[in-house]
């Protein structure tokens, strides 16, 4: 049975070649459970014609939006998944101010699973087994220290690419973590390679699709109180 839920929009990222959206419901200032949007495409990302407005635009994080959806399309540790209606328009219903986002942090005392890492990342790697059995991949948590990494990276035959890292400690734990932001990674595209202190956000992190036996934590929002005001 097609039901429809409205959304608060904590993170749009990119996913391969499509989109990762996703958000807490929020009803009458309440905040819900998680929501990750899906679609029967490969690795279940979404095509920007899937999400658009009937105006043509594109949400944004921050905003509040009824979504169609078709079924609960749990998998694994990726626990909020529902599949959506595609044949529907997404529609804003409003959007949040910077204030009002404290009340949706997840009240918890770590990332989930801690003490494995990537080469360059610190506590950002769960292996696959382990986090297959764990029971949700999206968290909302508050920084103050956190900074940009920006930096290039060394690739196969020669080449090379742009990789940006949160870099951040949560209940006093280390964490550096790949940022798969669009908007972050819209924005520091020209940047020189280095560190960019970010005084005051909250992070969406979530969980990705399993990579040579583990899964990476990923920063898939970086919500500011300047990016919060923007008005869509």
């Amino acid at each position: 049975m097609n039901y429809t839920k409205t959304v608060l929009c904590l993170a749009n990222s990119r996913k391969y070649q499509g989109r990762c959206v996703a958000g807490k419901v929020y009803e009458a200032g309440v905040f819900g459970e998680w929501v990750r949007p899906v679609t029967t495409r490969a690795w279940e990302a979404i095509d920007p014609g899937d999400y658009a407005y009937g105006n043509g635009s594109y949400p944004e994080v921050m905003d509040v939006i009824d979504i169609p959806f078709v079924e609960r399309r749990p998998k694994s540790c990726q626990t909020e998944n529902h599949l959506m209606d595609t044949s529907r328009h997404w529609r804003k219903a409003g959007r949040l101010a910077w204030g009002d986002l404290e009340k949706g942090v997840d009240c918890v005392d770590s990332l989930w699973v801690n003490g494995y890492k990537s080469s360059l990342g610190q506590n950002d790697r769960i292996p696959e087994e382990c986090a297959d059995s764990m029971a949700n991949s999206l968290l909302l948590v508050r920084s103050t220290d956190l900074s940009l990494l920006v930096s290039t990276i060394p690739m196969p035959f020669g080449e090379t690419k742009r990789q940006i890292r949160a870099q951040f400690h949560f209940n006093r734990i280390a964490y550096n973590i790949v940022v798969t932001d669009l908007y972050i990674e819209a924005r520091c595209e020209n940047r020189k390679d280095g560190a960019y202190p970010v005084p005051e956000a909250y992070v969406c992190v979530s969980i990705g699709e399993p990579i040579e036996g583990n899964r990476y934590k990923l920063a898939a929002a970086i919500i500011t109180p300047n990016r919060a005001g923007q008005e869509k």
